[in-house]
């Protein structure tokens, strides 16, 4: 389905460009089988009434939480684990204030 819409282009595919048709197509595909419908919904965020420096305590947190986990995890020679949450500790801490937004409404989306 990708293809269709971005051809051979390497840019990432955004859910707007997508036809109510393909949307539907995507979800099935995407989401588990399960015996009922699948139900989208359409969530968003108000920059105006998140502060930033709201976004920024709770990326710094989650990063220290990561990384709090890397610890234990070294501490119980679980290095799989350990390499993990290290890499997540990174991953989480270097994210935007507005990537840290979005993935925020994501997740109330999926609730």
């Amino acid at each position: 389905m990708e293809r269709s819409v971005v051809g051979n282009s390497k840019r990432e595919l955004k859910g707007q460009e997508l036809t109510a048709n393909q949307l539907h197509a995507f979800a099935y595909r995407v989401l588990p089988w399960s015996k009922r419908d699948i139900h989208l919904t359409l969530t968003g965020g108000d920059t105006s009434v998140t502060a930033e420096g709201y976004l920024k305590r709770l990326r710094d947190q989650a990063a220290e939480l990561f990384r709090l986990s890397s610890e234990l995890c070294a501490r119980h020679d679980n290095e799989k684990l350990r390499e993990l949450y290290r890499q997540m500790t990174g991953w989480v801490g270097n994210r935007s204030t507005t990537n840290v937004f979005w993935i925020i409404v994501l997740q109330q989306a999926i609730f």
